[in-house]
């Protein structure tokens, strides 16, 4: 087999990240970026209270957490053997409530027959660990902030399920600030490997690139067929479609490949949804 080396010049990326996130960190470091839109939400009140008291006392007999029913408010329950018509059975008392204060800067336990405050085994433990989740991003919103900017940064999925990604060499120096800025937040890696691609890393961004476009076309078709989009919404539609043929033409100057057929169907959508407005809307 012959093999032909090529000169692409870029990146692979990839990242494993912590829990313990500082909100306010990745916030102004992705603003000096002038990155902010793309940055992770901190943890909600509600669901520092979850994590708080899963941490605490998920190991504690095993306990059901559970939020009562649309409240703002979770109830922990101990499970306790009942003889039920002569059969043994498992029945769940509830030991507590949780909510959080009106300011949430603490969780409050509430006695489930009372009402009245109480401070059970572990509490202080709990509050600890709420006061320090009310701070910080999850795991997962920190992960999509990563693949929103490498969206942005015109990176492509070498897997169907993402976790690694290619950039082109000359969004590296934008993607490099960002990794500093997500691993000086929390106890988070950010990895790039850099290698001289042969033909076959130029198929597989090749395959990369247009089945991440097929599928985002297939979806903007599919809205423009349903017939039923608002006309911004249309519009959007249309704005992505343009973009996707940009990045397209991007990736065959990087690439030195032709995706002409790439390009068709990013015409085809936009002028099917430009077809669509005048029809609908008038011009």
């Amino acid at each position: 087999m012959i093999e032909k080396e090529i000169k692409l010049n870029g990146a692979v990326v990839f990242w494993s990240l912590g829990e313990d996130t500082s909100a306010v960190d990745l916030d102004t470091g992705l603003r000096g970026l002038g990155l902010d839109a793309y940055t992770a939400e901190k943890n909600t009140a509600l669901g520092a209270v979850k994590i708080a008291l899963t941490k605490t006392y998920g190991k504690w007999g095993r306990p059901t957490i559970a939020r009562v029913g649309g409240l703002e408010k979770y109830a922990v329950s101990y499970p306790k053997a009942v003889v039920t018509n002569g059969v043994d059975d498992i029945d769940y008392i509830k030991a507590f409530t949780v909510e959080y204060s009106t300011d949430k800067s603490v969780m409050i336990f509430r006695s489930p027959t009372t009402g009245m405050v109480v401070q059970p085994n572990g509490y202080h433990n709990a509050q600890d660990i709420y006061t320090n989740e009310m701070t910080t991003c999850a795991r997962h919103k920190v992960a999509r902030c990563l693949t929103r900017i490498v969206g942005y940064l015109n990176g492509v999925a070498l897997r169907d399920r993402g976790g690694l990604y290619w950039l082109p060499q000359d969004k590296m120096a934008t993607f490099n600030a960002v990794a500093k800025v997500i691993q000086d937040a929390g106890s988070n890696s950010v990895y790039t490997v850099r290698t001289a691609h042969d033909t076959e890393s130029v198929r597989a961004i090749c395959d990369a690139l247009t089945n991440e476009v097929n599928s985002e076309l297939n979806t903007i078709n599919a809205d423009i067929m349903g017939g039923d989009i608002k006309k911004r919404a249309m519009k959007s539609r249309q704005d992505r479609a343009v973009n996707l043929r940009a990045q397209v033409a991007e990736y065959e100057s990087i690439l030195g490949t032709a995706l002409d057929s790439l390009k068709e169907r990013c015409d085809e959508a936009d002028t099917a949804a430009a077809t669509t407005i005048l029809a609908a809307f008038g011009a």
